[in-house]
């Protein structure tokens, strides 16, 4: 168990007050040595999936400069295989992310109107437990807490 992992935080944002169905997820996550939150868009219908509350999310993106934000006390795992045998009797799911530019610390926590840009409710706060850089991907670890 790490003494200190970043946070993170899943939002459902609705675009258009009026139309529930246009929205999307947005992945907040707050790394100590960096001033804003990493933000990455989620689809909708991964929303859906996600509601299942499987024991990890395995989140992956073409991002490779997390590598920057990370602190030495963050989990770096080798490889996919390693991350089935720590967690080889948990329900995983593995979702696609696409950046975002990033978003104010104040969104860790922010809920409702956005001033004309919609709204967000909570989807769900937790840790980020471990990170694979892949020679394409990167694989972020989500504990569901």
């Amino acid at each position: 168990m790490l003494a200190i992992r970043p946070k993170l935080r899943i939002v459902v944002h609705y675009l258009n007050n009026k139309d529930p169905y246009n929205r999307h997820g947005d992945l907040f996550i707050e790394f100590p040595k960096y001033d804003k939150l990493i933000t990455f868009e989620i689809d909708a219908y991964f929303l859906e999936i996600l509601k299942k509350q499987y024991k990890y999310y395995y989140l992956i993106t073409q991002d490779k400069n997390l590598e920057n934000y990370l602190t030495p006390d963050l989990p770096i795992l080798g490889s996919i295989e390693n991350v089935y045998q720590k967690h080889s009797n948990c329900d995983i799911i593995k979702v696609s992310l696409k950046r975002k530019e990033d978003h104010r610390k104040e969104y860790l926590s922010k809920e409702g109107e956005l001033n004309g840009k919609g709204k967000v409710e909570n989807f769900t706060l937790s840790y980020l437990s471990g990170i694979i850089f892949g020679n394409t991907d990167t694989l972020i670890i989500v504990d569901y807490d």
